[in-house]
Order: structure tokens, then C-alpha cells, then sequence
């Protein structure tokens, strides 16, 4: 049904139906492009006119906070450099007066305050009419305002404003304390009930806050830099002490991280390693440095280490059997103690103390020896030849042959020929195999 209704519509339907479409379609397009034109348009107009309120207010900001600035900087050095006679009224008024004219209306008074507490300069009256500022002793430490002139000097007194000291300002007080140009806290000088003056004392009740604010975060600031200084001065002192602490102590120590390498060494220690001071250690590997052979030149594995076992392990080793190496490459038999350094429960490192014990060893293996053998005639006595029989009496040393000799008259020997009697001892060793112990022994 629907081809043939398709097919009963006329050509003049077809056709308004058409141009229908095509109105429609050519209406949507332009609004859409009048629309998305308007759009952007509209867009660029805000954002210039942002910009250009933006830039208005940055140029009124820094007027604000530099002109004053500047006239301080320019007009000090005047001052400064005695180029400018303060004595001299005429040339005084007229430096103020000029100074305040050229600037524009924004500026409301430019005047100079002394040790003394007196006062000059030059201000804007409420009507904007720019008067000269005296206080000194010719006006009884009151604040005097004039009239200018047409030649700049002060005319007649239009205005009494009573006592007034300078050095009581806030911005006096400020300048003093900065020793320098400074911003001080805004204060209220003229009295307006209009809107401008609501606006005003709106303005300098957030700007006092903002002081506050200010002060003190400035205090806080300075309180926590004292702590903090306070405090390092404390931990400086207390890594002295232990660093004295350390270097009066006669056995070497020095400290490990987790890694092997040194943190921390006494004096005793670099001395006992040959070297000449703790950045040679500092930050080295420990090992590797100083422990990593054996007396015979073998290799010590890092493994077999029992230093860095204190430190896996979190419990303590101790060792008289090992040497530590120096730095000109020869090495000393060493006894040392190693413990773990801990920090809330955790190891953090090692803590190694140790000494040289060469001389010890050698008077060790010298008192071996005169125990087990003869002072005189320097063979081996009944102790040695009892601690070595299990060692001759072998299946190898079958048979086993014991030869008593019994030396008569041997102390009339001794007396007579003393220590050459020791020759007799190495012609008994001569004769026997090398093998055969030969020992002295008293009965």
C-alpha cells in the first residue's frame, strides 16, 4: 500500500516537499554557522576584556607597591648626599612640593621624619590641594600645614594638626627595623563616611589582618629556625663528644652499613690499617679492604666473613685467627669483635672493634715451645714426647723401637760448659733418623 500511495503522490508535492527539505536544511546551516560565529566572537570579546581588566589592575597593583618605592630610592639619595640643605626652608618646600606634583593624585603626601622627631614634607588635603608639612621646634613639635605659593614656598598656616611625633608611626618604626625602604601596616588617616571610606576601612581592616597573618608566621618562623638550629647545634656537639669519645679509645672501631662499607672510624683504627685519615675508609667496602685474604695469601670468601654474619644474622661474632690486611699490602694477626647496629628492631649496620695481637701470638708460640722442650739443651722434653706418642705409635712406625740413654754426670756438663751443651742436643738429633722423636727427659 505504501508504493502505491508512493505512486499517487503528484510532482508538485514531490517538489514542495523538496524545497522544504532544502529551506530547512540551508536555515539549520546558517544559524549554526551565525551561532558558532557569535559564539566565538562573543568569546574573544571576554577574553579581551578580561585581559585588558586584568592588565588595568596589574598596572594599578604595581603602581601602588613601586612608585612609593621608587621616590624613596631617588629621593633618599638626594637627601643622603647632603645634595638637598634640610636647613634651608626654601629649597626644603619646594623639593617636597615639586616631588608631590609630579607624581599623580594617587600619591597623597611625601615627607621625611628625623631622629630628633622632626617632620617635613608635603601633602593632599581632602580637596586634593597639595600644603607643606612642618613640626620642629619653631612650631612646638605641632604639625603645622601651609599653603604653596606660586613660587613653591610655604604660604600661611591653613591647618593645625596638634603634637605629633613621627617616630611614633608605624611606618617610621618599620623603615627603623628594616634599615631600609619597607612597607608598613595600613593605617587610617583621613576620616571619609562615603562609600570610598567604607571601601577604605574595609580595605585596612583586611590588610591589618593580613599583618597579623604576617607576624605571625614571621614568629613561628623564626621560633622553628631557632629549634631547628638549637637542635643541630645539640647533634653537632653530640657527634663531637662521641668522635672524641672514639679517638681516646686505644682499640681501632669502625662501623658498616648493611652493604660492607665503612661509616664511621677512630683514629685508632686508621692508624692500625696505615692510613691517614677517614676518607681513605670512609664509604669503602670493609671486606674487600682490609679482611679479604688469608695469613698464606688465599682467598677469605665473603661468605665465611663472621663480620658480615653479625650483620645477617643480628647477633655477635668474635675471632683470634684471622688478620687483617694494611695498606702498604702486609698483614697483622688480629682479634676483633663484631656486633650488629640496630634501629627500632632493625639492623642497620655493624659496629667492629679489633686489635693488633701479633706481639700475643708470638709470646703464645714462645711459651709453647719452653713447655714442650728443654731450656738448655733445647730437645724436646717428657711433656711433648707424651703429647706426641699417640702420633709415633702407628701401624707405619712398626716395630717400634725405645731407646733409654742415661746421661751421667750431666750437671757437672752443664756447670762446665753451660749453653754450648746445646751442641750435644743437635749431634743426638743428627744421629737419629729425622723422623725419630728425641726427647730429655728427668727422672
Amino acid at each position: 500500500m505504501l508504493k502505491g500511495y508512493i505512486r499517487n503522490i503528484s510532482i508538485k508535492r514531490i517538489i514542495i516537499i523538496v524545497f522544504i527539505s532544502a529551506m530547512f536544511l540551508s536555515i539549520s546551516s546558517i544559524g549554526f554557522l551565525i551561532f558558532t560565529k557569535w559564539f566565538s566572537s562573543a568569546r574573544n570579546i571576554t577574553e579581551s576584556i578580561a585581559e585588558d581588566i586584568t592588565e588595568r589592575i596589574y598596572d594599578k597593583i604595581y603602581d601602588f607597591l613601586h612608585i612609593p618605592n621608587h621616590i624613596n630610592e631617588v629621593n633618599l639619595k638626594i637627601i643622603e648626599n647632603d645634595i638637598l640643605d634640610l636647613e634651608n626652608e626654601k629649597l626644603r618646600d619646594k623639593f617636597f612640593v615639586g616631588v608631590l606634583r609630579t607624581h599623580n593624585d594617587e600619591i597623597y603626601s611625601f615627607s621625611y621624619g628625623t631622629v630628633n622627631g622632626e617632620y617635613y614634607g608635603a601633602r593632599r588635603n581632602e580637596n586634593g590641594v597639595v600644603e607643606i608639612m612642618r613640626n620642629n621646634t619653631e612650631t612646638g613639635g605641632n604639625s603645622w600645614y601651609y599653603s604653596v605659593n606660586e613660587d613653591m614656598t610655604a604660604g600661611a598656616v591653613v591647618v593645625d594638626a596638634g603634637k605629633f611625633d613621627p617616630r611614633t608611626r608605624e611606618w617610621y618604626k618599620a623603615a627603623v627595623e628594616a634599615k631600609g625602604p619597607a612597607f608598613a601596616p595600613v593605617y587610617k588617616h583621613l576620616v571619609r563616611n562615603d562609600e570610598i571610606g567604607k571601601i577604605l576601612e574595609s580595605f585596612n581592616n583586611v590588610a591589618n589582618n593580613m599583618q597579623s597573618f604576617i607576624n605571625n608566621l614571621e614568629n613561628a618562623v623564626k621560633d622553628r629556625t631557632k629549634e631547628l638550629y638549637d637542635a643541630n647545634v645539640t647533634l653537632e656537639d653530640n657527634r663531637n663528644q662521641l668522635q672524641f669519645i672514639l679517638n681516646s679509645t686505644v682499640e681501632a672501631i669502625y662501623g658498616i652499613d648493611l652493604n660492607g662499607n665503612c661509616t664511621f672510624c677512630n683514629t685508632s683504627c686508621i692508624k692500625l690499617l696505615g692510613y691517614e685519615k677517614q676518607e681513605d675508609l670512609l664509604g669503602k667496602n670493609m671486606h674487600w679492604q682490609i679482611h679479604h685474604s688469608r695469613a698464606d695469601g688465599t682467598p677469605f670468601p665473603i661468605d665465611e666473613c663472621r663480620i658480615l654474619k653479625s650483620i645477617r644474622e643480628g647477633k655477635g661474632y668474635e675471632a683470634d685467627d684471622e688478620v687483617f690486611w694494611k695498606a702498604d699490602g702486609t698483614c697483622f694477626e688480629v682479634e676483633y669483635h663484631s656486633y650488629p647496629q640496630m634501629r627500632n628492631g632493625k639492623v642497620v649496620g655493624g659496629v667492629i672493634t679489633f686489635i693488633d695481637i701479633s706481639e700475643r701470638k708470638k709470646k703464645e708460640k714462645e711459651i709453647e715451645y719452653l713447655s714442650y722442650h728443654d731450656i738448655l739443651m733445647g730437645l724436646p722434653n717428657r711433656r711433648y714426647f707424651e703429647a706426641n706418642l699417640p702420633r709415633v705409635d702407628t701401624a707405619d712406625n712398626l716395630p717400634l723401637t725405645v731407646i733409654f740413654a742415661d746421661i751421667n754426670g750431666l750437671k757437672m756438663t752443664n756447670d762446665i760448659f753451660g749453653h754450648t751443651a746445646k751442641q750435644a742436643g743437635r749431634m743426638r738429633k743428627l744421629l737419629c733418623h729425622k723422623l725419630d722423636p728425641v726427647s730429655q727427659m728427668h727422672v
